[in-house]
């Protein structure tokens, strides 16, 4: 079992590559991504309105014999993912983890804006449970 705390050191995460694709299947499923990520962790270390980087949180994740991992949990080009260094013995273990706590915590509220490459802009978040994503019409 872990114990997992957010940081807002980004040079932590220097080291760090993809480890795990965040199941989706929707982009409703992109926003509950972060809104169950704002609900465990509060505000991410960084955020853009550039969709390909949206957002990235540093995460420490620790075991009962205090070993130490680094995670990063973000949204870039290819959609939500978890990462950290994969040369950390135990790093995959505590990534899955980690996405299992995120598939049993519901997403708290929150509304962002997004621009795609295109300069098109996208209004995504949840409410109540219900998560959205949309073209804004302005």
């Amino acid at each position: 079992m872990y114990q997992f705390r957010s940081l807002q050191d980004r040079g932590l995460a220097s080291w760090t590559t993809k480890l795990l694709d965040y199941p989706f299947a929707t982009k409703e499923d992109i926003a509950g991504f972060r809104g169950k990520l704002i609900r465990l962790f509060g505000k991410p270390a960084f955020q853009s309105a550039n969709m390909s980087e949206a957002f990235e949180y540093v995460i420490e994740a620790r075991d009962e014999d205090r070993n130490v991992w680094i995670l990063t949990a973000y949204e870039g080009p290819a959609g939500p993912a978890l990462g950290g260094n994969q040369s950390n013995e135990g790093i995959l273990a505590a990534a899955r983890q980690l996405n299992q706590v995120l598939a049993l915590t519901s997403p708290a509220d929150f509304e962002e804006a997004l621009r795609d490459e295109t300069g098109q802009e996208f209004i995504y978040g949840c409410t109540q449970g219900t998560c959205y994503f949309r073209r804004n019409p302005t």
